[in-house]
């Protein structure tokens, strides 16, 4: 492998430590199609299905849950069908990625023939995937190709892999599973019962790592087995049919893919009642109802949340505390300003204290890259804080109307500025230290007009402004105090606790007490009586 292909693992590695599963899969691209030379690297293939399950299968997941949403009208249902197509594409481009790595690069080089096993079978999974989310027009050369795949990996299995080998009852199982959606219930039952039979024979033979995924797969082979069974006995046959065609119908009704977590969402979808619009292959019967630009961008938000995509959700969060910041901060609709860039923010946080926890290499090039990697974290990072600071300051601190909404942009705008300097040194540290003890008082100065020791909104503010100064101020003594001044407060005036905030306030009371223990365990002195 070229230096440049060293380097490009290198990334992939660090990729995977950070569960960064979009860089990997850009990198691995990369390092596949112009670092690899004219050779098969077999420790690749671990790298490229990690990147490729994860990449999908987030978008596998947020298609599924945006094609099960109810909406209640023609503007929702056109709202949905749009995100569900971004969606599809990205998946659809993701799959074709994955599948000109195996067919252009993979499969003509690879020398053995288990490795050729496993990429057919990941070749089927592939056009499996594109076929979940394509329509009826576009989905069955997909369905074929998957079958023919598959159908090539089974040919080869025997005399190659045991039959209690982890690939060979995957692919058994989503074989089966492809049988089924194709209506072939009888071959994907016989084929089944084949794989689980043949595997319990040498399965005590196996351990280790082989041993659960083995076991795993064989349950859910067995399980789909039996849920036929169970349909077929307690489901009584149409007029007509045929007790073979009725087996076929009860089973049709009882498999899913066992072991991808995702049920056969492919329906039509009817409620009841008044006007019908057709979006791909889904049937809406709605009742009309016009929505406004902001209840639309308001329907994205929920469903990009609904779905986890955070990014999407950032995206709408700016435009709705920009152009309707009135509108957007109505109670309940400030929390998902929270959401968006806790969650953006949050996983770049725990990727960079992955990697900047990895132990220190001596190999200067190796240093440089992560380096440069943890650098590049480091400023979408900075970017996310530095935006949501900016949105409050600019669009939302100015149209609070309430104390409560006050306290909670301040408080937030305190949180943001630590995270920033977690991750800085220097000046750049100092000045972050500055607006978020800053931003903090300014929160803690609200709060002590006349909201209650056993607010949740105060409880939080303590909560967040002791670990400010524990951990990034490092005025620890001031820390215990701040923290032991609101807890004392706060079960002081338990009896007058609003029942609404019970259960909040209760839960920040634990974290506060857990600190408290914690912090005066590790420096006695530190101790207030």
């Amino acid at each position: 492998m070229s230096k440049e292909g060293m380097q490009l693992l290198l990334k992939v590695r660090l990729a995977d430590q950070a569960e960064r599963y979009d860089d990997m899969v850009k990198f691995l691209n990369d390092l596949v199609e112009n670092h690899s030379g004219n050779f098969f690297d077999p420790s690749l293939l671990h790298h490229i299905s990690v990147a490729y399950k994860n990449a999908v299968g987030e978008r596998r997941a947020s298609w599924r849950s945006v094609n099960a949403w109810e909406g209640s009208g023609e503007e929702e249902a056109a709202v949905m069908h749009a995100y569900l197509k971004t969606i599809a594409t990205e998946l659809l481009d993701i799959c074709t990625q994955m599948l000109e790595l195996i067919n252009t690069h993979l499969l003509p080089k690879t020398k053995d023939r288990a490795n050729e096993i496993l990429l057919l079978k990941l070749k089927g999974d592939y056009f499996r995937y594109k076929a979940e989310v394509q329509t009826e027009e576009d989905k069955q050369g997909s369905v074929v190709s998957a079958d023919a795949a598959y159908s090539e990996a089974m040919k080869k299995v025997r005399g190659v892999l045991r039959p209690c080998d982890p690939v060979r009852l995957e692919l058994a199982l989503n074989y089966s599973v492809l049988k089924f959606e194709m209506k072939e219930q009888e071959e994907a039952c016989k084929m089944a019962k084949l794989a689980f039979e043949d595997a319990m024979d040498t399965v005590h033979k196996v351990d280790g790592d082989d041993y659960v995924n083995s076991t795993s797969t064989m349950q859910i082979l067995r399980d789909n087995l039996v849920q036929t069974h169970k349909l077929a006995c307690a489901i009584e046959p149409r007029a007509g049919m045929t007790s073979e065609g009725f087996v076929n119908f009860a089973a049709s009704l009882a498999w899913r893919p066992g072991n991808e977590d995702f049920p056969n969402m492919w329906f039509t979808q009817e409620v009841h009642v008044y006007n019908t619009t057709t979006q791909g292959d889904r049937h809406y019967y709605y009742p009309n109802m016009a929505l406004n630009e902001q209840e639309r961008l308001l329907l994205k938000l929920k469903i990009a949340e609904n779905t986890e995509r955070y990014t999407d959700m950032l995206e709408v969060v700016k435009r709705l505390a920009r152009e309707y910041p009135e509108y957007f901060i109505k109670e309940g609709q400030l929390k998902f300003l929270s959401i968006a860039y806790k969650n953006c923010v949050g996983h770049r946080r725990c990727s960079w204290r992955i990697i900047n926890s990895l132990p220190e290499v001596t190999n200067e090039r190796k240093k440089d890259i992560t380096r440069r990697y943890l650098a590049n974290i480091e400023d979408e990072l900075t970017k996310f804080c530095t935006e949501i600071v900016e949105i409050i300051d600019k669009h939302l601190l100015q149209v609070a109307t309430t104390m409560e909404v006050k306290v909670s942009l301040l408080k937030t705008k305190g949180d943001y500025c630590r995270y920033m300097a977690e991750i800085q040194t220097a000046d750049k540290k100092a000045a972050s230290v500055k607006n978020a003890e800053e931003f903090y008082k300014g929160a803690m100065s609200e709060v002590e007009k006349e909201m209650p020791p056993t607010h949740p909104e105060k409880l939080g503010l303590a909560l967040n402004m002791s670990v400010f100064y524990y951990e990034i101020a490092e005025n620890r003594h001031h820390a215990c105090k701040l923290a032991k001044s609101a807890f004392d407060a706060a079960i002081a005036d338990l009896d007058n606790m609003d029942e609404t905030n019970y259960k909040s306030s209760t839960q920040i009371l634990q974290l506060i007490r857990d600190n408290l223990t914690l912090w005066t365990s590790e420096d006695p002195d530190d101790s207030t009586d």
